[in-house]
């Protein structure tokens, strides 16, 4: 039996206990009292998508057993990725810097490239990008890669004034992007391509109004993350269930639901791409 702690709302309370307590390692019983380790999830969605390959991993694991912890948003996830909540989690970006800051290491990325979606709502009236001067973007927390930075940043290479032409207007998760859009409160927003599929199955009535507009150049995905803590034993076996997910069907079913083709080996020198995008970033966008 698979256990998976799901905490979709994450209240504030737990929350705010969990970030004043140490870290320590966790065990919870579970069938036959394996250790648990817990997953990191930034939303809802990302609990719902991962299941099946939690249950993947679950299923080829002797002495542990994986948990997915799903926060209220991206912030929220940014502050337990700090205080090393998570024993591992696939995450992209400044955090991934920082996380390897705080006690994690790059064990693996997803094999496909990251893209990022700009989508508007049909009747915005947004169809160049000269349009898109005075209209307020919604995006996915201020620091995310492909929520926020590869979108601003293409933006900004077309000629888009989004440093004073437009209104940011930020907010906890894509699927609040997508929903700001749908309606009314926001022109366009941005989503991790991956993300704005997957939610669109879920609610094509939200995708009956929005379309995508532009789509950015691909940039390294995110990275596989765990703790350093981790038993060698573990994180070598992990790690290799992880690079085999798509050999057979369970594992393929389980990649199909995250829209992803698989995970390959990597390390902090993979992402030397997505580090010269931050220089550039940091550079220009303010």
């Amino acid at each position: 039996m698979v256990c998976i702690l799901y905490w979709a709302m994450c209240p504030m309370t737990a929350c705010s206990d969990r970030r004043q307590q140490r870290y320590e390692p966790k065990f919870e019983a579970v069938g036959s009292g394996r250790k648990v380790l817990f997953l990191g999830v930034p939303g809802q969605s990302f609990y719902e998508t991962t299941d099946l390959l939690v249950r993947y991993l679950n299923d080829r694991l002797d002495s542990v057993s994986i948990q997915t912890v799903a926060c209220s948003g991206i912030e929220d996830y940014e502050t337990r990725l700090r205080d090393g909540y998570f024993d591992l989690t696939i995450i992209n970006g400044p955090q991934l810097l920082g996380a390897e800051r705080n006690g994690y290491r790059v064990v693996g990325r997803i094999a496909d490239d990251a893209r990022t979606v700009i989508f508007v709502h049909k009747d915005s009236g947004i169809r160049q990008f000269s349009d898109v001067r005075g209209h307020t973007i919604s995006l996915p927390g201020k620091n995310t890669l492909s929520g926020t930075m590869m979108p601003l940043l293409y933006l900004y290479r077309q000629g888009v004034d989004v440093n004073g032409g437009v209104h940011r207007a930020y907010v906890p998760s894509f699927e609040s992007a997508m929903l700001q859009v749908y309606l009314g409160h926001a022109s366009l927003g941005t989503a991790w391509k991956p993300a704005w599929e997957m939610y669109l199955k879920e609610r094509p009535e939200i995708g009956s109004k929005l379309v995508v507009r532009w789509e950015t150049p691909p940039l390294i995905n995110a990275g596989l993350l765990f703790r350093d803590s981790m038993n060698s034993g573990v994180a070598a076996r992990l790690a290799g269930i992880f690079f085999e997910t798509g050999r057979d069907e369970q594992g393929r079913r389980a990649l199909q639901r995250l829209n992803i083709s698989g995970f390959k080996p990597a390390d902090s020198n993979s992402f030397r791409p997505m580090e010269a995008f931050l220089r550039e970033y940091q550079a220009v966008i303010h």
